[in-house]
């Protein structure tokens, strides 16, 4: 069950969501599953407008008896953390919902709160809310192997670190991405099954909403960074080095500089579509 949330600016179609029943050791999608629709967000404004969105457990004092908060909000996982929409234009994005194998989370309620917020611009920040209420069916039904494979393997794929930052870089070096990161940048597979293929790639700044931060500027050039490793395949309980390297032209325009640019990963199966980021911070040495 789900209702419309909306102030403002912006709405949100799916103002509550109760779902009942769920199975221990499963995924469930949003889209598939739980709404048999996507989650979506509408910008009612005249101008464009970028969400990003958040999982946060229920506070103590707003569950009623036989509830409890989330656990876990990394057992909510949105396929795009981040939207744009244009004026007046309703945008959508899938979710998963994974209850992990474990006896404990029989016959439990648990509540969460999916966030939804404006980013960046000179628009007035706003924000929406939508419940989120999770029943635990009270007996064990395992699925099968393959049934597990399918939906788990994109959710339990991480890229660490999530973010580089990188102080007085040499200009008109070629720096490898383990350099930069002081460590292997690596795609880590937490399942019990080899990952399909996943490809890794630099992607341009206005493919990346979550805004730039303060300071910064896009990198002027893709072919700034180059990366080696662009599909792979991770096995099971297992790591995968992204290879790559950053390689700033020495001119003066580029002496001084904070630069930001951009790694997506994306995993995709017959049911599941998730994707990734490493976002990175450069100041060049002046």
């Amino acid at each position: 069950m789900s209702s419309l949330a909306q102030a403002g600016g912006m709405s949100i179609a799916q103002g509550k969501i109760e779902v009942d029943n769920l199975l221990i050791g499963r995924v469930y999608s949003a889209k598939k599953d739980i709404l048999q629709r996507p989650f979506s967000v509408r910008n009612k404004t005249d101008v464009p407008l970028d969400f990003v969105i958040g999982v946060v457990p229920t506070s103590q004092e707003e569950l009623k008896e036989g509830e409890e908060p989330l656990p876990d909000v990394s057992w909510v996982v949105f396929e795009k953390k981040f939207l744009r929409a244009a004026p007046n234009e309703w945008v959508s994005t899938d979710f998963f919902v994974s209850i992990p194998y474990d006896k404990v989370h029989l016959g439990k309620k648990y509540k969460a709160k999916i966030v939804v917020k404006t980013l960046g611009g000179g628009f007035i920040r706003m924000g929406l809310m939508s419940k989120l209420s999770l029943g635990i069916y009270a007996e064990d039904v395992p699925w099968t192997d393959e049934e597990k494979k399918l939906r788990q393997v994109p959710l339990v794929l991480d890229l660490v670190p999530n973010v580089i930052r990188v102080d007085n870089l040499k200009i008109g070096k070629k720096i490898l991405l383990r350099e930069l990161a002081d460590d292997a940048v690596v795609l880590k597979n937490k399942s019990d099954y080899k990952s399909r293929k996943c490809t890794i790639r630099h992607i341009p700044f206005e493919q990346d909403i979550s805004g730039v931060p303060y300071g910064y500027e896009p990198i002027p050039r893709l072919s700034f960074l180059k990366i080696k490793t662009s599909k792979v395949k991770v096995p099971a309980r297992g790591q995968k080095e992204i290879k790559g390297f950053l390689k700033i032209p020495n001119k003066e325009k580029f002496k001084g500089k904070k630069f930001y640019c951009v790694i997506k990963m994306r995993s995709i199966t017959k049911l599941v579509d998730v994707e990734k980021y490493i976002r990175i911070l450069i100041q060049t040495e002046k």
